[in-house]
């Protein structure tokens, strides 16, 4: 009991740091596209702009500005919260945080049915600090859906255990959930299977009909409903590529990919190699448990299995590695828990502050993203609300998201047709200065600052 209270105020404390600074627009040095696109969903439904099962950003007005994306359930809940109190950017944050401690509590008490409470203890830490501890504060889904399905899994156990038609349909509704939020997070249902083992006709029935309702969910959102959105709205989040294309991606940026589990994962080196110990615990005979070799062999060939689905984009963004982290954070846990124990406690306090003090840059704006932050009172001040903007830039949105404007995304290597947007309505163009002497255009500047040109283009 005493472990897990000092749990408690560890993941306490960790929930207290992760509030520093929360309030912060998105424009960590990473992430932020990947945050305006799900803020721009939030904010249109709160303002009755759109729906759950038609999420639109303000992009592309020329169409519905809908787009195939994950279940918008974060944005939904952020937009539920801000049609009461108001609409603030953080709230996105605040939700996936709340969310993210649940769940981190439920991987300690799964873990704990078949670890020691130390071992589980010493995994939930690793994983706390691990990438979730700064996705799990930002306005994307990634940590938020892996969360949910912790939590879903530990309700599926307590279904088991204790049975009733209740807990098994809560169970199956936030695993439903979860995966809906994030596809990739399915990964933590590899190792379901193993339930079967030793359970009654009756709970074997009830997984399989649980697995039928979260795949069906699952195929009905990724395979039918988004990607029909996308082909109306000609805008889709990416569907992988092919297998030739992946293994051939994975293996000309092996280096990248590596670096995905070296570092990326738990960010910190010591923690890789808290992993290869934990690895080589596990293999070497008569050490480990069985059921933890299933668990880690069925979750790698799911992570196998996105990587050749994902390609490109699995050692591009580092967060396509989220749902495996888990895993990587109970392996390192074992490798740990194989030392002598003043060796092991050295090892995991040295692991904690390493990926700490990685992560800790994540928690404040870069000096030279602030300027976007002055965007907001440009647009009150020289463009009308129902004014489009076109915005100079390499698909990034963010500055649209902050401008709060419908509009498009320029390339500056692309030539510029002005009636191609104003054809719409009334178009203002936005460059930053670096374009200012390059990119053509016949309009008339209406605002300029030393980061920003604004151009009436009517």
């Amino acid at each position: 009991m005493e472990l897990r209270q000092a749990l408690m105020w560890f993941l306490a404390l960790s929930f207290a740091v992760r509030l520093v600074n929360i309030t912060a627009p998105p424009l960590e040095r990473a992430h932020s596209w990947r945050q305006a696109t799900g803020l721009m969903v939030a904010r249109n439904l709160a303002r009755g702009d759109g729906d759950i099962l038609h999420p639109r950003i303000d992009e592309r007005p020329e169409t519905s500005r809908e787009i195939g994306m994950e279940f918008p359930l974060l944005p939904w809940m952020h937009s539920t919260v801000a049609k009461r109190v108001g609409y603030a950017h953080w709230q996105s944050r605040l939700i996936n945080l709340m969310v993210v401690m649940g769940g981190l509590w439920c991987f300690f008490l799964i873990l704990g049915r078949w670890h020691t409470d130390r071992l589980a203890a010493m995994a939930t830490m690793i994983l706390t600090m691990s990438m979730w501890f700064s996705f799990g504060r930002k306005a994307m889904p990634d940590t938020f859906s892996c969360a949910l399905i912790l939590m879903g899994i530990e309700f599926l156990l307590r279904a088991l255990e204790r049975g009733g038609m209740g807990r098994w349909g809560f169970a199956t509704l936030i695993l439903t959930l979860g995966v809906l939020s994030k596809l990739p997070a399915a990964i933590l249902l590899f190792p379901l299977p193993l339930l079967f083992i030793g359970a009654t006709r009756k709970h074997q029935l009830a997984l399989v009909a649980s697995g039928a309702v979260v795949t069906a969910a699952a195929f009905w959102w990724y395979g039918i409903h988004a990607p029909s959105v996308a082909e109306k709205a000609g805008t889709w989040y990416h569907q992988g590529q092919s297998l030739s294309e992946s293994l051939s991606s994975l293996w000309t940026h092996k280096g990248q990919l590596l670096g995905r589990f070296a570092f990326s994962a738990l960010r910190t080196y010591a923690g890789f190699a808290a992993v290869i110990l934990g690895f080589w615990c596990l293999i070497r005979r008569g050490t480990g448990h069985k059921v933890t070799r299933w668990v880690v062999g069925l979750s790698s060939l799911g992570c196998a299995l996105l990587m050749l689905r994902a390609g490109f984009y699995f050692h591009h963004h580092d967060y396509y590695i989220m749902p495996f982290v888990p895993v990587m954070a109970l392996v390192a846990a074992v490798g740990l828990n194989c030392l002598p124990r003043r060796w092991a406690m050295g090892g995991l306090v040295l692991l904690l502050l390493e990926a700490g003090l990685n992560q800790q840059h994540d928690f404040r704006v870069p000096s030279f993203e602030l300027p976007k932050l002055e965007l907001a009172q440009m647009a009150d001040d020289h463009i009308p609300n129902e004014g489009y903007v076109v915005l100079v830039g390499e698909g990034n949105p963010i500055e649209l998201y902050l401008l709060d404007r419908k509009g498009w995304v320029h390339s500056p290597s692309v030539a510029f047709n002005a009636s191609a947007y104003t054809q719409h309505g009334p178009a203002w163009l936005l460059m930053p200065s670096k374009h200012a002497d390059t990119f053509e255009h016949n309009g008339e500047v209406q605002h300029q600052n030393a980061h920003y040109v604004l151009v009436d283009l009517n």
